[in-house]
């Protein structure tokens, strides 16, 4: 029987993109690895050629995933669109590759998803994109293991975050499941128009000190200085040799739905009454922040400065609805002296945490978002928020992101996870179950994990897995 013809665009487009996405640092390519146990028996006979078409039929209705990203340089910096050719769809289709693997995902589950344990095949496809990159936009492996599924999907992270990817995954479990059902939420993928419709609404206020401390950081004193493991176009490095490196010091850490329960109940203690209400997630934060950053020091007591908080949504670059994107965790940027953060009941962090998050409504988050699409100050957000020699936590929390009902006619995932590449000091926070609890990837040098292991206040709370568990 021949194959029914792939979807794919009617027309030709082009997708202009916003200054940031020129930047040659950002081009990586945001992964999801999702783990299925099937109950003992593979279901490639099954669902294989539905996932296959279902595939294809999902991406189509969103052009830009089958176009190619041109860079260009201008007085100002850097411009990036995405071109759609119907003559080169050939070579801009997303990939979609599937291998039957001896692994079995009990055995991958047992070893708790270290990934070590996972199938060569799975890791494909490299994270690393170099700016002249040919390689499509959206790639997604498969691999079909004896008693269950293995996925991977990637999408190059200029023109989707972690909401949009979520939304694809989702509509495309939802046409596997049920071919004629309408998507529920649609992610926008035209940029420019979704800032210039921000622009006109609220600008962020200039004594913030966020903004004020970005807009001090001078580039001429930092040059030669570029984060750690960001690729840029001199970059000697091949992208896999980019990709170890960042991937070196990532630790997987576990905070049970029972420990967020249990840091609750011990602040309303401490507390005395007074931290009844502090919701668990900034609870979390302080404990993270305020033990980080005392290992940080007692790992390198040269480190000087304030401690910086930065917590991001994960709309990296707003694709999907701002209703949506008005489901995360609201942003906060803080910045305490270490003496004071160190002296203070994780409660009273919390709720200091919880008073910025009120103080800087979406609105205002979405404006200071605006004003980094700057290209010179991208460049000094990357220069504070990207170096390893700043004493800070920063943190992505996708953990209200909805992995656990990607189900494609057999069952939930089992794991949920994102591949484990993390600038330092930077935290990916995801959903540990659908149950809650969090799992997150956090690159933790040694020493700084070290110190934390021995922390019996963190330990308390959350278990730092071994290295290759990620």
């Amino acid at each position: 029987m021949t194959a029914p013809p792939l979807p794919h665009p009617a027309c030709d487009a082009v997708y202009e993109l916003t200054p940031a996405d020129g930047n040659a640092t950002s081009r990586t390519n945001l992964q999801f690895v999702l783990f299925y146990e099937t109950g003992g028996e593979c279901p490639r006979a099954r669902v294989g050629a539905a996932m296959r078409q279902a595939f294809y039929e999902t991406l189509a209705r969103y052009p830009i995933l089958y176009g190619r990203i041109e860079l260009a340089e201008a007085a100002d910096g850097a411009t990036a669109r995405v071109v759609v050719r119907r003559d080169a769809l050939d070579a801009c289709m997303p990939r979609y590759d599937e291998v039957a693997v001896e692994e079995r995902v009990a055995d991958i589950r047992r070893a708790r998803y270290g990934w070590d344990a996972w199938p060569p095949a799975l890791l494909r496809v490299c994270v690393v994109r170099r700016p002249d990159t040919e390689a499509p936009l959206v790639q997604c492996v498969v691999t079909w293991h004896p008693d269950g599924v293995g996925l991977l999907f990637s999408v190059d992270h200029s023109v989707a975050d972690g909401v949009g990817v979520d939304i694809l995954l989702n509509q495309w479990a939802r046409a596997v499941r049920s071919p004629a059902a309408a998507p529920d939420v649609e992610p926008d993928f035209d940029h420019v128009a979704l800032f210039d419709d921000l622009r006109r609404g609220q600008q962020p206020d200039d004594s913030d000190w966020f903004v004020r401390y970005v807009d001090a950081v001078d580039l001429e004193q930092k040059r030669g200085h570029h984060p750690t493991g960001a690729i840029l176009n001199s970059d000697p490095r091949t992208p896999q040799e980019v990709e170890r490196a960042l991937r070196a010091d990532v630790r997987a850490v576990r905070v049970t739905p029972d420990a967020l329960r249990r840091l609750q109940e011990d602040a309303h203690s401490e507390s005395g009454g007074g931290g009844r209400h502090i919701p668990a997630i900034r609870l979390a934060y302080a404990l993270f922040w305020q033990r980080y950053t005392a290992a940080l020091r007692a790992a390198a007591p040269e480190r000087q400065g304030d401690c910086l908080l930065n917590v991001v949504h994960s709309a990296r670059h707003l694709v999907g609805r701002p209703h949506y994107i008005g489901n995360a965790v609201c942003p906060v940027y803080m910045q305490l002296a270490a003496e004071e953060l160190a002296a203070q009941p994780l409660w009273r962090i919390a709720e200091r945490v919880g008073e910025r998050m009120h103080s800087v409504s979406r609105a205002q988050w979405l404006a200071t978002t605006l004003l980094m699409q700057d290209p010179r100050r991208f460049a000094k957000l990357l220069t504070v928020f990207g170096s390893p020699a700043n004493c800070q936590l920063t943190v992505s929390n996708i953990s209200r992101l909805r992995f656990f009902d990607a189900d494609f006619g057999f069952g939930a995932p089992v794991h949920a996870t994102l591949y484990p590449m993390l600038i330092p000091g930077f935290a990916t926070w995801m959903p540990l179950g659908p149950d809650g609890g969090l799992h997150i990837l956090w690159n933790l040098p040694a020493p700084v994990a070290a110190h934390l292991e021995a922390d019996p206040l963190f330990t308390r709370y959350a278990e730092i897995l071994p290295a290759s568990h990620v």
